[in-house]
């Protein structure tokens, strides 16, 4: 009878114990999937901000074609800040 009743107590016990474990793993797969979604949003954010910061950046300035050649944008520029010399290596 004692066997029994220690056999008893003995699983109530681990029971318990059992049960508060499972509870603390789903508090933090719960804490950890919060967790996941604010990164996620804010890593939504970030994307937003670099898109809209290339979206204000000016145009190129340089073809895509080997090798590389200023565009009619470049040109203006160049010639605007008369770069042709200082490419030549002279003073300004």
């Amino acid at each position: 009878m004692a066997v029994i009743i220690t056999l008893i107590l003995n699983y109530r016990t681990s029971s318990k114990i059992q049960g508060k474990w499972e509870g603390s793993v789903d508090t933090s797969i719960k804490t950890f999937e919060n967790f996941m979604d604010e990164v996620r949003k804010e890593l939504e954010t970030i994307r937003d901000h670099i898109v809209r910061i290339f979206d204000r950046l000016p145009s190129k300035t340089a073809t895509n074609e080997s090798p590389i050649k200023l565009n009619d944008l470049g040109k203006e520029i160049s010639q605007g800040l008369n770069l042709s010399q200082w490419a030549d290596g002279q003073k300004f």
